[in-house]
């Protein structure tokens, strides 16, 4: 019957549809056209503006991802991606922004290596402190909410 895919005490279109025996496609657009139907969630492309603005609240605010998709109107799954994304990027240039020199050096550690200071090393430097930023963020973003949790208003 129709209750089992509802939503509260709605049925979704999908499940009028299969209970009428129609195509999905087919009632959607007839309710678009002729009732007057508008989705509550629409599919639409992020502008390039409000990407920069999410890429400037992820690096600069200390708003939780809800928080950001709250402020912007967007989803936070949305905001979620692009987070893991800058992440990723960050990782990446971490472990580039070091100038390499092709100079033959003993490294404490990997021995001999051709490169000053030696690649691996700087790597794993890189990745323990983007490790530690994100540590103290999420750190930051616990303290809040139990702050929140404590103080009722």
């Amino acid at each position: 019957m129709v209750d089992e895919a509802s939503v509260g005490s709605l049925p979704t279109m999908r499940a009028v549809a299969r209970s009428v025996g129609i195509e999905f496609t087919e009632l959607y657009n007839f309710a678009m056209r002729k009732c007057g139907y508008k989705p509550t969630r629409i599919c639409r492309r992020i502008s390039d503006e409000q990407e920069e603005e999410i890429r400037d609240l992820l690096k600069s605010s200390q708003l939780t991802t809800r928080q950001i998709a709250a402020k912007l109107g967007i989803s936070h799954t949305s905001i979620k991606t692009r987070k893991r994304r800058l992440q990723r990027q960050e990782l990446i240039v971490a472990s580039t922004e070091q100038d390499f020199v092709k100079k033959e050096h003993r490294c404490s550690i990997h021995g001999v290596v051709a490169y000053s200071p030696c690649p691996a090393c700087a790597a794993v430097r890189a990745a323990l402190e983007t490790r530690e930023r994100a540590l103290a963020m999420r750190k930051v973003r616990n303290e809040k909410k139990e702050d929140l949790r404590g103080n009722p208003q």
